[in-house]
């Protein structure tokens, strides 16, 4: 497990820029996904193998996310800062947990 504290780590400039270009998405082939009901839904089709999970420090504790992390624990998991988390959150109330992953072939 990292822990991402500066705005300088390249995992958070990714997600910072995938969140914000879509050409970017369609470039790397990624998605973010962000709260533990989408997160749960696409790792039941696709699993999270290979799967990139960005957790803030406080929600890491939530039921919610340590079920899903035990669920499907082939996923790489990098703790964030709170301050950090909220500048990456889409959500006005984030859950704590972000998905990084492929864009699945339909």
């Amino acid at each position: 497990m990292n822990r991402i504290s500066s705005r300088s780590n390249p995992l958070w400039k990714n997600a910072q820029r995938l969140l914000h270009s879509s050409r970017h998405r369609r470039t790397t082939g990624k998605i973010v996904i962000e709260g533990v009901k989408l997160i749960t839904s696409f790792a039941q089709v696709r699993g999270l193998e290979g799967t990139t999970l960005l957790v803030n420090e406080e929600g890491v504790a939530r039921d919610g996310i340590q079920a899903l992390l035990q669920k499907f624990p082939g996923a790489g998991l990098h703790l964030v800062s709170q301050a950090l988390f909220r500048e990456l959150s889409e959500l006005d109330s984030p859950e704590g947990v972000l998905a990084i992953s492929d864009i699945p072939v339909t």
